[in-house]
């Protein structure tokens, strides 16, 4: 059997059961793999822990054509924006539970092909069970699973951290100074387009330095204390999306080596001060994570796209946290009992699957391509059933420049979500 007979009819089933065939260009798939990378010192060679792989990726370029593909075209995207799990037919790589991804594209070629269109999407291959079933209520378990994380960082830390001696005691005061440094360097942005959310920081910051030599005899609060600061963005600021990026470049500066900001070598540390430094910063770490949880549970996501990208975020977080934490356990010979990252992996997986749930009501991401110069007016309406309420959101999510507000020129790609 020749490789032409392998191939099969193309078609995508809806979560209503709507079947669509299509035809296509050239084909593609990706998929990411879950590893962990172990160095030993005086020891050549890696040690790589296979952790199994993220869900196939499938972008297709499907092409309708023929005296009626405008209506076929129409009822395909209509099938697409439907919510819920579907079923791709991939000509090659056969029958897979699918979630469209991101912006669905289409481009009718009126000059060129005026008989023919093409529809660009990226078909996310998904697990069904991927939040549990008949729970009435999902953001309380998120919630709940936030609180139990929170609890169990900071009695790990508590449990963890050098503080039996007075050596351990100055190495961890000052690996929280160094810490909260970069917590307030990284969340600015964030903290400083608001008044409240500016003075809430510095109100807990101010109560953790002016007390750190009482809070570090009771590390359980100080720990607390810690997590509240790095939360506390979130109580005050809507919008997820500067506060995640904010967050994941927080998370950056925590797992960056402690040389990086002090100037020693860790040759020159001692194993009391790595110790310090590694459970500090994996409490900031953690503090993070459940920050960010807090946030999802506080925003009202405006699309799908924001959504998942939101859901992706935080599995890129705890990806990155896992191996910097499985790479330093490693090298500094520690065992850790894993009850705090056990809390931490369970409410990332929650709170995606809670993501996953609510996105399916959300609107989709749809975009064109301009084949003639545009009026933002005439096109807003044409895309929103309206100006007035639609205009300037129209122009901030197509970061459309002074020159494209006067013409949207030809060959425009423009965003809209119905």
């Amino acid at each position: 059997m020749s490789w032409e007979d392998n191939i099969k009819e193309a078609a995508y089933t809806s979560p209503s059961g709507v079947r669509t065939v299509f035809d296509y260009t050239d084909v593609e798939k990706s998929v990411d793999k879950k590893t962990s990378v172990y160095e030993f010192p005086e020891t050549n060679g890696s040690y790589v822990q296979d952790l199994g792989h993220t869900g196939f990726r499938y972008p297709l370029s499907m092409i309708f054509a023929g005296s009626d593909y405008d209506v076929r075209a129409d009822a395909f995207e209509t099938a697409l924006l439907e919510n819920g799990v579907g079923v791709l037919e991939h000509p090659i790589y056969g029958v897979k539970n699918v979630v469209p991804f991101g912006a669905i594209t289409r481009k009718d070629a009126l000059a060129t092909g005026a008989n023919m269109c093409t529809v660009e999407v990226t078909f996310f291959e998904t697990i069904l069970a991927a939040y549990p079933a008949n729970v009435a209520d999902p953001a309380s378990m998120v919630k709940s699973a936030a609180n139990t994380c929170e609890a169990a960082t900071a009695e790990q830390f508590a449990a963890d951290a050098p503080l039996d001696d007075t050596a351990g005691q100055a190495s961890v005061k000052n690996q929280f100074s160094d810490t909260m440094a970069r917590v307030k360097e990284a969340m600015t942005s964030v903290t400083i387009a608001l008044e409240d959310a500016q003075s809430k920081y510095n109100e807990i910051e101010t109560s953790i330095t002016g007390a750190m030599d009482l809070l570090i005899l009771t590390p359980l609060t100080l720990a607390f204390q810690a997590i509240q600061l790095v939360k506390s963005p979130f109580n005050t600021v809507a919008g997820i999306t500067a506060s995640l990026e904010a967050y994941a470049n927080l998370m950056t500066e925590i797992m960056a080596p402690r040389a990086v900001s002090t100037g020693y070598s860790s040759a020159t540390l001692t194993a009391t001060t790595q110790a310090a430094d590694f459970t500090t910063s994996t409490l900031f770490a953690s503090a993070v994570m459940v920050g960010s949880v807090s946030g999802v549970l506080k925003t009202t996501f405006g699309n799908r796209t924001e959504a998942l990208e939101a859901a992706e975020q935080l599995q890129t977080m705890l990806a990155d946290y896992t191996t910097w934490r499985d790479n330093k356990l490693a090298e500094l010979y520690l065992v850790d009992s894993g009850e705090g990252y056990a809390t931490l992996i369970d409410m990332i997986a929650l709170c995606v699957g809670y993501i996953a749930e609510i996105s399916f009501s959300l609107k989709r991401e749809r975009a064109i391509v301009t084949v003639s110069p545009r009026s933002i007016i005439d096109l807003c309406a044409e895309l929103y059933g309206g100006v007035d309420e639609y205009l300037d959101f129209f122009i901030t999510s197509n970061s459309l420049t002074g020159s494209e507000i006067l013409e949207i020129p030809t060959g425009r790609t423009i965003k809209y979500y119905v």
